[in-house]
């Protein structure tokens, strides 16, 4: 999702305290800021505990996938009006293996690390799973039990695919 404004703007119902939901909007994330020239594929999620996470990718660089990303987070205790600050999730140790296709078809920086795909799952139960790619071909795991607060050491999970790509 890229906006005409160069922002990305989420929108969400506030309840606390009113009668009626009033439909608020907040720029989290606004292009040319934080260090990162754009943010893209936003996502959100209402924890158990009624915490909002909004998560996303920041491209250091501009709208090239293979380039310089990470994937930040923001959380909301107070129903969306306020937003700490944002956050990088899901960072791994390097060195960092490239993806030799990108490599070869010289799409790829070798020394820019790529996260992408970040999707989030609020359990009922009260958990929070967060899964994401690195280099487009692995896959990891992560998931936070203080309503997105702190977050486990990240896991590889790219062998539950394996089956998938016998098709």
């Amino acid at each position: 999702m890229e906006l005409s404004r160069r922002s990305l703007v989420l929108t969400f119902t506030a309840m606390a305290g009113t009668a009626k939901p009033a439909l608020e909007k907040q720029d989290l994330w606004m292009s040319g800021q934080g260090g990162y020239a754009i943010y893209r594929i936003p996502g959100m999620a209402v924890t158990a505990k009624g915490s909002i996470l909004a998560w996303c990718e920041a491209r250091k660089t501009g709208r090239g996938d293979w380039g310089p990303i990470g994937l930040m987070l923001r959380r909301s205790n107070d129903g969306g009006r306020t937003f700490s600050p944002p956050v990088q999730v899901g960072q791994l140790p390097g060195p960092h293996k490239k993806n030799p296709m990108a490599l070869a078809q010289k799409l790829a920086d070798p020394d820019a690390v790529t996260y992408n795909n970040p999707v989030g799952i609020a359990g009922r139960d009260g958990a929070v799973h967060f899964l994401y790619c690195l280099e487009y071909m692995r896959a990891f795991y992560t998931r936070s039990g203080d309503d997105g607060q702190t977050w486990s050491a990240p896991v590889e999970i790219t062998g539950a695919f394996e089956e998938f790509r016998k098709g």
